[in-house]
């Protein structure tokens, strides 16, 4: 069977909400579609999921690897600087977007997990994700921590190699 997992570094929406912080992980289950390219797929109603087997290949490797981190729902947007308020038209609106975000309990931000789970549901392949978190969203510090996607290397790797096993058992 076909399969991907995605390196990639991504904001926290807020440290004190979700207990995420720089540097831990997050093996995405689904994905809030907030952006427009699955549209051009599927319908707005039909959700981003990721493979159920594939994210427990990748928990088990974080734990195998010692690694913080967390599951859970993402948010997946197009635009880079739209989690800026200042960057935008309505800053107060913006604010109480992302707010709203973590309140629902999204776990972070990105910018790939959604295309990546329907496409990959319409192609009948098995897609994970790991992401690892760079910096918050809510606080303002985007990039703290460059050398956090370090992290999630080995874990993917490892995910992919138990994922094989697997498959040949």
């Amino acid at each position: 069977a076909r399969s991907a997992v995605p390196l990639q570094t991504f904001d926290v929406l807020a440290h004190g909400v979700s207990g995420v912080l720089p540097g831990d992980l997050v093996i995405a289950h689904a994905a809030i579609r907030d952006e427009g390219t699955t549209r051009a797929y599927v319908p707005g109603e039909f959700p981003a999921v990721a493979d159920w087997q594939l994210t427990g290949y990748l928990r088990e490797s974080c734990e195998a690897a010692g690694a913080r981190f967390h599951q859970g729902i993402v948010h997946s947007k197009d635009a880079f600087w739209s989690e800026e308020p200042d960057y935008t038209c309505d800053p107060d609106a913006t604010r109480r977007r992302w707010e709203g975000w973590t309140r629902a309990g999204a776990r972070a931000t990105d910018m790939e997990a959604a295309g990546l789970f329907i496409v990959a549901g319409m192609r009948r392949c098995r897609a994970g994700a790991v992401l690892a978190v760079v910096g918050s969203t809510i606080e303002g510090t985007l990039i703290s921590d460059k050398g956090a996607s370090a992290g999630a290397i080995p874990v993917a790797v490892d995910a992919m190699r138990r994922m094989i096993r697997a498959d040949r058992e």
